[in-house]
């Protein structure tokens, strides 16, 4: 199954953060932001398989030397081809969740689960 990921963020490309690391489990996309010049609206950044059921995607905005500025973790249980927005907020700049199911929301950390239809 396919699944499409687009980036939503308050972060400003080149400014802050200069590419984008798309997991899911061992596949791994990296975009760099190029001539975008704002992620307020949804931009697509992966396009990557995985296995049917639930799946565990990743993403980390990284800084020209490929450091770790933000990141978001979305547990999704999918059952056909999909596309997902994620929103990674300016408020979890150097934030790091410790738990394993645990991702940054608007600065709190909190359980990464999210209900996807495949819709």
């Amino acid at each position: 199954m396919l699944v499409s990921v687009q980036l939503q963020t308050d972060l400003v490309p080149r400014n802050e953060f200069a590419s984008v690391r798309t997991t899911i489990g061992g596949a791994v996309q990296v975009e760099p932001v190029g001539d975008v010049d704002s992620y307020l609206d949804p931009v697509p950044v992966a396009e990557l398989r995985a296995a049917v059921g639930t799946i565990r995607i990743r993403m980390e905005l990284l800084d020209a030397s490929d450091r770790l500025v933000a990141e978001r973790l979305l547990i999704a249980d999918v059952r056909t081809d999909t596309a997902l927005i994620v929103f990674i907020s300016a408020s979890c700049r150097d934030v790091h969740c410790t738990g394993p199911d645990e991702t940054c929301i608007q600065g709190l950390c909190t359980v990464a689960t999210a209900i996807c239809d495949g819709h």
